[in-house]
C-alpha cells in the first residue's frame, strides 16, 4: 500500500498516537491553541520527561523530536488543507 503512495494503518495510528498525546500534553482545547509556542513548549518538555540513572534529565532522541514535530505539522497542513484554520 504505502508503495501506491498511500499510508499503511499503523503510520497513520502512530500518527494519530503522536498528535493526541501533544493535544493532551498542552491543554489544547481547540485548533487556535495550535501555536507554536504551544509545540515549542511540548517539544522542549519532552526533554524533562527522560531521565539518565544518575536522575538527571535527558533528552529524547532527536529523532523521537522530529517524528513528534512531524507529525503535529502534518496535522495542522491538513486542518488548513480541509479549511479548518487559516493560515
Amino acid at each position: 500500500a504505502e508503495q501506491d503512495g498511500e499510508l499503511g494503518p499503523f503510520y497513520l495510528s502512530e500518527k494519530r498516537r503522536i498528535v493526541r498525546l501533544i493535544v493532551a500534553e498542552t491543554g489544547m482545547e481547540a485548533l487556535a491553541d495550535l501555536t507554536h509556542e504551544a509545540v515549542d513548549a511540548y517539544l522542549t518538555g519532552t526533554k524533562k520527561q527522560r531521565r539518565l540513572k544518575s536522575g538527571k534529565p535527558a533528552a529524547p532522541a532527536a529523532a523521537t523530536r522530529k517524528k513528534h514535530l512531524t507529525a503535529i505539522h502534518s496535522f495542522a497542513e491538513w486542518c488548513e488543507k480541509k479549511d479548518r484554520v487559516e493560515r
